[in-house]
């Protein structure tokens, strides 16, 4: 198998809206970069929120694009070069969710969705998020650790979104530096699952399986059809009704 960043990623509709006719409002986007980068973004869209699907793309393409541009020329960047770097591209996000609200003439709140960035290199990554969901990071020895946790407000459902006002002050950051084996990014359709709770640590169980399933020598197409198999499944839909988002990446090589 080559040696890098070997990716897959899939944006599942929940059943809740199916029910109700509603799009998948989740979105996600990721990419290996030839200086050796891994870059992943996940958006979770309100569902109280009109045009959350909306909200959710332009926010993934808009940051996918600035990290793209950013980070796509070397991978020699030290972790806490990398979280300065994440927030300047949730701060773009929001400019243009900004500019798209007052260009389509809607409510800004009708674009809410959250927001998860990745960007990793072989020895070094940092993740920053808005609202909920998560990152969790596998090692070279077999251990996972949680990069960012689902965020907990006062209130039941509680969350902070891109447009949320002061939102790019309360984005959560963190980075981690050692031989990275796995990392995953996903919406808060499967924390439950993921996550063991109420510390929000990772629950390996859900998580080897499908890095082992996604991860091997196979076609193209194979791993993704795996996963959205997986996210489609009998198992997931028991314990969500919401849309899921999952985004699994290894390391294979020296």
């Amino acid at each position: 198998m080559k040696a890098g960043w070997h990716t897959t990623g899939v944006s599942v509709k929940g059943s809740r809206h199916e029910r109700m006719g509603l799009p998948c409002q989740d979105a996600h986007g990721y990419i290996s970069t030839p200086a050796g980068f891994f870059l992943a973004a996940v958006a979770d869209g309100a569902s109280s929120a009109k045009y959350a699907d909306r909200g959710s793309t332009l926010a993934v393409r808009t940051a996918s694009g600035y990290l793209i541009h950013e980070l796509g020329e070397t991978a020699d960047w030290k972790a806490e070069e990398l979280e300065r770097i994440l927030r300047r591209a949730f701060h773009k996000a929001r400019i243009q969710v900004l500019k798209y609200a007052r260009r389509a003439q809607v409510g800004l709140d009708e674009l809410a969705s959250t927001l998860i960035l990745v960007a990793a290199s072989r020895h070094a990554i940092a993740a920053a998020q808005l609202g909920d969901g998560a990152v969790v990071i596998g090692d070279s020895a077999g251990g996972f650790f949680a990069l960012t946790t689902p965020y907990f407000g006062e209130f039941l459902n509680e969350t902070t979104f891109l447009t949320t006002p002061g939102a790019i002050n309360r984005i959560q950051t963190n980075t981690w530096s050692g031989t990275l084996r796995h990392v995953s990014l996903f919406s808060d359709g499967l924390q439950m699952l993921a996550l063991k709770m109420p510390e929000s640590s990772p629950h390996p169980p859900f998580f080897l399986p499908l890095f082992d399933a996604v991860s091997g020598p196979a076609d193209a197409s194979e791993p993704q059809d795996t996963l959205q198999s997986f996210l489609s499944s009998e198992r997931v839909r028991k314990r969500t009704d919401d849309d899921v988002t999952l985004v699994l990446s290894t390391y294979w090589g020296p």
